[in-house]
């Protein structure tokens, strides 16, 4: 996949294979920097259920009442804010194991008298 990046005055090119940019929390405000993939010889920008899903949560989870709207009424907008405002589900999954792993490697050696 090819994805593309609008910077306001100009669109870059970007060759990533299954990668994206960051998604930021101006994106679905007009901001630059902006991901955009080529479709059936057309550019698009992501959507929200495909931004969820790069940063590792599950479809919709952004879609929820909004000013007195129901979820099936949510902009995209404050969907593209809340996620680029997000951390990567899988990142700090990943952080976590890794601590949890040199606590218990730290309490094991001081259970065996190692400090």
């Amino acid at each position: 996949m090819k994805v593309y990046e609008w910077h306001g005055n100009d669109t870059r090119l970007k060759e990533l294979e299954n990668v994206s940019e960051t998604v930021t929390a101006r994106y679905g405000t007009g901001g630059n920097n902006t991901p955009l993939v080529l479709e059936s010889h057309r550019v698009r920008r992501l959507t929200p259920v495909e931004c969820e899903r790069l940063q590792g949560m599950p479809d919709n989870y952004t879609r929820i009442p909004y000013r007195g709207k129901p979820a099936e009424q949510c902009p995209d907008s404050p969907r593209y804010k809340a996620i680029g405002n997000s951390w990567a589900v899988p990142v700090i999954a990943w952080i976590g194991k890794r601590i949890d792993n040199a606590l218990e490697e730290k309490r094991s050696a001081k259970s065996n008298g190692n400090r």
